[in-house]
C-alpha cells in the first residue's frame, strides 16, 4: 500500500491517496460490472455506446453501437493477454457491423478499431493497429493497483487477472480465511491515525471472496466488531456488505448511561 503523494498519508477514506502494489494475487472482475462501468464513465460523445460484454470460450464478445455517419450495431470478438508493462491487451480477431463482415459494408464505412474507442475521454484506454490496450491502473476506479501480470483469462462470468505466481497456489489459498492485513507505515482510517500500522480486516462470512467495499468500509466495521491486540494493533471482524440487510447500529454510550453504575454497558466483557 503506497501513498500517491509524498505529503499525504494513505487513508482508507480517500482511495485516491494510495495504490496497491501487488506482488502475488488473483483478482476477479465481473464482465457485466465492467460493461456497466465503461458505459457510466464514457463521455456523451463517445463513439461506442450501449456496451455489453459476454465471455465466449477463451475470448470476449463486445457489442455496442458505433457512430459512423449514423449509429450502427457493432460486434467485436477478441482475446486478452498480459503485457510486460502490467497492461492488458485486447487483440481483436473479428469486427462486424450489421452482421456484415469487415470486408463488405465495413470496408466502405472505413471502420477501424480506433473508431470504437477514439475520443472516449476514458483514461487508460488506447489503440494500436487492431488492438486495444487497457491500463487498469488508470482505467478502473481508485484505489488503483499495479504489479506484474502473469495471466489474464476468462473464468465465466469473470475476467481473472493473476499477479506473480499466485496461480500455482490457488487451491491452497482457497483454504485460508479471507483477510487484508496492513502493517508498517502510517495509515488514516476515520478519525484514527495509526503509526507503525497494524490493522487486520478479517472476513467473517464463509464465502470464496472477501466482499470488502472500501467506499463503505465504515458501515462494514459497525456491523462487525474489533479488538485491540497485545501489540496495540487492531483486528476488525467484518461481514460482507451485501450479505446483510440495513445496519442496526447501536448509538454511542451516553454520559447518562455512564453516570449510573447499575446501567448495563454495551459490549460487556466476560469476567
Amino acid at each position: 500500500m503506497l501513498r500517491t503523494r509524498r505529503d499525504t498519508i494513505p487513508s482508507l477514506d480517500a482511495p485516491d491517496s494510495f495504490i496497491f502494489d501487488i506482488q502475488k494475487g488473483v483478482i476477479h472482475v465481473n464482465v457485466g460490472d465492467l460493461a456497466d462501468y465503461l458505459n457510466a464513465v464514457s463521455a456523451n460523445d463517445a463513439p461506442l455506446k450501449n456496451i455489453t460484454i459476454q465471455p465466449e470460450g477463451e475470448q470476449l464478445r463486445v457489442r455496442g453501437t458505433v457512430k459512423k455517419v449514423l449509429r450502427l450495431p457493432v460486434e467485436v470478438l477478441g482475446s486478452l493477454s498480459p503485457l510486460p508493462s502490467g497492461e492488458i491487451l485486447f487483440h481483436t480477431s473479428k469486427i462486424s457491423v450489421l452482421k456484415v463482415p469487415m470486408k463488405g459494408l465495413l470496408g466502405l464505412l472505413h471502420i477501424q478499431v480506433d473508431d470504437l474507442v477514439s475520443n472516449t475521454h476514458v483514461p487508460g484506454i488506447r489503440t494500436t493497429d487492431n488492438d486495444i490496450i487497457f491500463d487498469t491502473g488508470r482505467l478502473l476506479p481508485a484505489p488503483h493497483i499495479r504489479g506484474q501480470l502473469t495471466s489474464v483469462r476468462i473464468r465465466f462470468p469473470d475476467i481473472e487477472a493473476v499477479y506473480g505466481n499466485s496461480g500455482n497456489n490457488e487451491t491452497a489459498l482457497a483454504q485460508w480465511h479471507n483477510f487484508l492485513r496492513l502493517s508498517g507505515g502510517t495509515l488514516n482510517l476515520g478519525t484514527l491515525t495509526m503509526h507503525h500500522a497494524d490493522l487486520t480486516m478479517i472476513d467473517v462470512d464463509d464465502t470464496p471472496w472477501f466482499g470488502l467495499d472500501l467506499a463503505n468500509y465504515q458501515s462494514q466495521l459497525t456491523r462487525g466488531y474489533a479488538r485491540i491486540t497485545a501489540g496495540a494493533g487492531i483486528e476488525a471482524y467484518m461481514p460482507d456488505l451485501d450479505q446483510h440487510g440495513p445496519a442496526s447500529v447501536s448509538p454511542p454510550v451516553s454520559v447518562e448511561t455512564l453516570r449510573n453504575r447499575s446501567n448495563t454497558i454495551p459490549g460487556q466483557v466476560k469476567r
